[in-house]
């Protein structure tokens, strides 16, 4: 009771504060004190508690993706770092978490081959289960490994890609594209005429 009153207090404090920029910064700082006081729901909480346990495993589990593929020496700790940044909120337990991303290796290296996985696994150039099957496929039709960051970083590789959008996507960016129109020009989809793109590789496939 008396943390309500207090909260109707000094909500009816910040919506007297006449400088705006004041208010909404308190407005902000207020939302964000009353999300970590909102009570954990019981699966994450569940997921929290049981993360001692699951580190161990995930590690081991990490380890020997990183002997199967033949992986650089001691990598296996950073992918558990990033394991954990990605799951920050424990949405999941922890090891299933990364027995999704060993998963996703482990795909890569069955369709495509050691080699691929390999490289993807050293470079973690791309750490989400979906991004990794995808770079290996635009890697397997003679993508550029040094592309995979910018491709990463515009959104290319996180949806559903059939072969001949991962083939022409790899000849777009191997002739020298711009991975910001690379998912128009390899799905082969207008570009919107706002962007008015001046690249000449896609004048060329326009043509």
């Amino acid at each position: 009771m008396q943390r309500d009153e207090f909260m109707r207090g000094l909500r009816s404090l910040i919506a007297d504060t006449s400088d705006p920029i004041t208010r909404n910064f308190l407005a902000r700082e207020l939302e964000t004190a009353l999300e970590k006081l909102r009570p954990e729901a019981p699966d994450i909480k569940a997921n929290r508690q049981r993360f001692g346990r699951d580190l161990s495993q995930g590690v081991l589990q990490l380890y020997s993706l990183e002997r199967e593929l033949g992986g650089r020496d001691g990598t296996f700790s950073k992918w558990t770092q990033a394991a954990y940044e990605l799951n920050e909120d424990f949405e999941q337990p922890f090891a299933e978490a990364v027995s999704e991303l060993c998963l996703a290796f482990r795909d890569v290296k069955q369709k495509y081959g050691q080699d691929i996985a390999c490289q993807l696994y050293n470079s973690m150039s791309v750490i989400l289960p979906s991004e990794i099957r995808n770079a290996a496929q635009y890697l397997n039709f003679g993508g550029n490994m040094d592309h995979i960051p910018a491709l990463a970083e515009v959104g290319f590789l996180m949806g559903e890609m059939d072969d001949g959008v991962a083939e022409r996507a790899a000849a777009y960016m191997n002739a020298g594209g711009n991975a910001d129109y690379a998912w128009c020009v390899a799905t082969e989809s207008p570009i919107p005429a706002s962007e008015e793109p001046d690249d000449p590789q896609i004048q060329q496939t326009m043509l």
